[in-house]
């Protein structure tokens, strides 16, 4: 995704995120999240820009400046994500579904997981066929037991979309929806929060990342969240909804979830950064995890 006026071209974001994970790996031994194929799948001018020292720095920290202080989320979401993916499979869960795939790496690394479990990648049209041209033009074969599925979240209606994909309501799944809700309007976020609760079988997991309101971000953080939001919305995918952290809870059961677990922004880096302290986490995105 983003599902937006910018859908009939590859999502410029999605290529953000690409950037983040690739340059983290590079830059941190162990990494946060270490993702093989995020240099791989980058077009060629960042790989270019990443391959060099100074293009880096002057890209990463002179033009792009304090946007890349936006960079852990990404990938501090993407490895408490594929715990949650991890966890599941452990439980014999055999469907994954990831909502907004982007360039989303997990079916092409993780063969230990694709041995035992179902894929399905649900994004727009142009960013999947541009994620294909870029997997073919280095090998990178499409699992057998992966699904490519293009839809629009703001438009089309999840359960149909799962069920002519072929996943299997009537069998527990996780979901995976990182880097979306915070591009829809909360109307679009709760009608896909619906959908599932409402279509999938108990026991079904979600995972998504959040915007934290301006209200309740810390004030030495609302600078970046003001920079990045100007950022995104210059290429054609700006942030359109935002939310309390502290009612994200209400919100998901609301929407039909039975239990949730829900980490503020404050809350993630204890858990995830304790040894790579000269990391800074922006305190403008939380996580949640909910159950059917």
């Amino acid at each position: 995704m983003p599902d937006n006026k910018t859908s009939n071209k590859p999502s410029t974001t999605a290529d953000m995120v690409l950037v983040a994970r690739a340059l983290h790996v590079r830059e941190y031994s162990p990494p946060v999240f270490d993702d093989s194929l995020a240099f791989t799948l980058l077009p060629p001018f960042w790989k270019v820009v990443l391959s060099n020292r100074l293009l880096t720095w002057i890209m990463m920290y002179g033009l792009l400046g304090k946007q890349s202080r936006l960079m852990p989320e990404v990938y501090v979401r993407a490895r408490w994500a594929e715990e949650i993916v991890e966890a599941a499979v452990e439980r014999g869960v055999e469907q994954v579904v990831i909502l907004g795939a982007g360039y989303d790496s997990l079916a092409l690394r993780r063969r230990d997981l694709m041995a035992r479990t179902r894929l399905w990648e649900i994004d727009q049209a142009a960013t999947q066929r541009e994620k294909f041209r870029r997997m073919d033009k280095h090998g990178l074969e499409r699992p057998a037991n992966a699904r490519y599925v293009e839809a629009n979240l703001e438009t089309d209606r999840l359960e149909t979309v799962l069920e002519a994909a072929g996943v299997d309501r009537e069998r527990p799944a996780v979901f995976v929806w990182l880097g979306v809700t915070f591009y829809l309007t909360e109307e679009a976020t709760r009608k896909t929060l619906t959908s599932i609760s409402s279509h999938m079988a108990a026991g079904t997991e979600l995972c998504l990342d959040y915007m934290a309101d301006a209200e309740h971000i810390p004030d030495d953080w609302k600078e970046l969240r003001d920079t990045c939001a100007t950022f995104v919305a210059k290429y054609g995918e700006p942030w359109v909804s935002a939310y309390d952290p502290a009612e994200v809870p209400a919100f998901l059961q609301g929407c039909g979830f039975s239990s949730v677990d829900n980490m503020q922004p404050h809350q993630i880096p204890p858990r995830y950064l304790h040894r790579h302290p000269s990391i800074v986490f922006p305190e403008i995105m939380g996580f949640a995890r909910a159950v059917v």
